[in-house]
């Protein structure tokens, strides 16, 4: 993504940000001071003069800063998104570059801003009670680009492979929530310090909507929730962490894969292979409670539509691959993760289709004069009757299906790709012409390997006219 940062009327590029809201109320509800840290780190370079060398230091940029501790309207924007707009102060600013000439080409710098927000966490509800200390707090991050696949433009000039002209399933990027709740609760009559926490936690969850409050849309922009709750039963005190993590597109899944192509130069007969690994991983978009789940129908919802367009994966990264795989593997793992595998290789296309393995076999009977054989004294004696024998042709296919293929619609197949060495289609020139006959035509099917072999002859002369 292009993160630019405007501060101080000034604007950069930034390369790395890490954010963090820290929101805290005490034992009555009272909001402590609410703010967002924002680091930032960037680098700036300086084009070489025209003798290719420096001859004075580099001082070190420093980015947008005009003075640690001045004041400013912050924003930050991603792809032309404004994300934050609001008053912040500059905090730090570091540089890990020295002033010697031979590394001032690029400066690298970091600077911090301290951003202030309004404490507006919950809408004036009283009903808290029975704890002795109660923490509410926001962190909020960029997470790992992690999404789905998108062709990038054709590149000119690229040629087959073109791997040149794709990317690999890491392509997007994530936000992260973390929402951590903390209450100690104190012993009452009608229940025990845990219980009383949990209650205020269930309290502050009930009357504060949080997706809402962080723009998370089941239904538009998908997200995964993961929570775990750690009670202290002795000290009465309970923390839970809630997780949220949204993406850029609206599937309720990730998938991400790469292309791996081997090809083995020393063998003739080996054929160049595409293999397409990836990892499809299913969302939790069942928010009701934190009991709901629905990862693992979401990642099979995933595979199935990435099974759709995996051929076409394939395909561009080499366009001479055989459409149909020679193997397929799936393993699914713990919390709805998906691992698959297809490979895919260059040989020839089948000719009949749905057949695994194929074999075309053709043979020619040539014409012969016909001799006789004379035994004589010290020898043979070869006598030529002046007639000759009559030229012939052999095809004989056999190929193999999947157990439990249909092989009744093939039939017609296997008789137009034996048909195209019949003879007669042997035309020499414009003045001759070949008449067959077909001598020979059967065929057999074994039912246990559901295997088809078929052979047909043809006898045939020359015509002239």
């Amino acid at each position: 993504m292009g993160y630019t940062v405007t501060f101080g009327g000034q604007t950069v590029y930034v390369e790395t940000i890490t954010m963090s809201t820290s929101c805290e109320y005490d034992s009555s509800m009272r909001p402590t001071n609410a703010t967002t840290t924002v680091d930032l780190k960037s680098t700036s370079t300086r084009p070489l003069p025209a003798n290719q060398q420096f001859d004075e230091p580099y001082a070190p940029f420093w980015g947008l800063e005009t003075g640690v501790g001045d004041y400013g309207r912050f924003v930050l924007t991603a792809n032309g998104t404004t994300i934050i707009d609001k008053p912040a102060k500059l905090t730090a600013a570091t540089s890990d570059n020295s002033s010697d000439p031979s590394s001032s080409v690029a400066r690298n710098y970091t600077t911090q801003y301290v951003i202030y927000e309004e404490n507006d966490i919950f809408p004036g509800q009283d009903s808290i009670k029975n704890v002795s200390s109660i923490s509410y707090k926001f962190e909020s991050s960029i997470g790992d680009e992690y999404g789905s696949y998108n062709k990038p433009p054709t590149v000119p000039g690229v040629s087959n492979p073109k791997l040149l002209d794709e990317t690999d399933g890491s392509e997007g990027s994530s936000s992260v929530y973390t929402v951590t709740i903390s209450a100690v609760g104190i012993n009452t009559n009608d229940g025990n310090s845990a219980s009383n926490a949990n209650a205020a936690i269930a309290t502050i969850e009930a009357f504060d909507d949080i997706p809402t409050r962080l723009g998370l849309t089941a239904n538009t922009t998908p997200y995964d929730k993961t929570s775990k709750t750690t009670t202290d039963g002795s000290a009465g005190s309970v923390t839970k962490v809630s997780t949220y993590t949204a993406y850029d597109d609206s599937a309720n899944y990730r998938d991400s894969y790469n292309v791996k192509i081997n090809i083995d130069n020393r063998n003739m007969d080996s054929y160049t292979t595409v293999i397409i690994d990836g990892t499809i991983k299913g969302l939790n978009t069942a928010h009701d409670s934190d009991f709901a789940d629905n990862r693992a129908s979401n990642a099979d919802l995933g595979l199935a539509e990435t099974l759709l367009t995996i051929d076409d994966r394939a395909k561009k990264a080499l366009t001479t691959i055989n459409q149909f795989p020679i193997s397929k593997k799936y393993d699914y793992q713990p919390e709805a993760v998906i691992n698959y595998s297809h490979t895919y290789d260059t040989r020839p296309l089948s000719l009949v289709s749905g057949a695994i393995s194929e074999d075309l076999v053709m043979s020619d009977d040539y014409q012969r004069a016909d001799l006789s054989h004379l035994p004589i004294l010290g020898g043979v004696s070869l006598q030529n009757f002046g007639t000759y024998t009559i030229p012939s042709r052999t095809v004989t296919y056999t190929a193999q299906f999947i157990r439990g293929y249909d092989t009744g619609s093939v039939e017609s197949m296997i008789n137009n790709a034996i048909e195209q060495f019949n003879p007669s289609k042997m035309i020499t020139n414009t003045n001759t012409a070949i008449r067959s006959q077909v001598d020979l035509d059967e065929s057999s099917y074994d039912i246990v390997t559901n295997k088809i072999t078929k052979t047909k002859k043809w006898i045939y002369y020359i015509k002239e006219y």
